[in-house]
């Protein structure tokens, strides 16, 4: 698993079809301009149909799943996501910016 940093939403949505056309599970795209509450992007990537945990250990993750950050503002949902799930970054961490 891996978060990556990327420039725009176009690159976020075609890294995320190859990962997808690959075998990848599960795939969480941040971008402040089409928002979403956290709750409900996390559930991209949970096995479950809703998020209850509070903590990495207590919820069922997708096998294979990467996050892809648009810009600052996405690094900032992630942050966000960490605050409400500890452990989020270093279990799908690293962190790669791509340019």
């Amino acid at each position: 698993m891996t978060i990556f940093v990327v420039d725009t939403f176009d690159e976020a949505q075609h890294r995320r079809n190859v990962h997808m056309k690959e075998g990848g599970k599960g795939s969480l795209i941040l971008d402040p301009d089409k928002g979403g509450e956290y709750p409900h992007l996390i559930e991209k990537l949970i096995v479950a149909e809703k998020f209850v945990g509070k903590h990495v250990a207590d919820t069922p993750w997708k096998d294979r799943a990467e996050v892809y950050c648009v810009g600052d503002g996405g690094v900032e949902m992630l942050d966000e996501i960490e605050k409400l799930v500890p452990g989020f970054k270093v279990l799908f961490g690293p962190v790669e910016t791509v340019k």
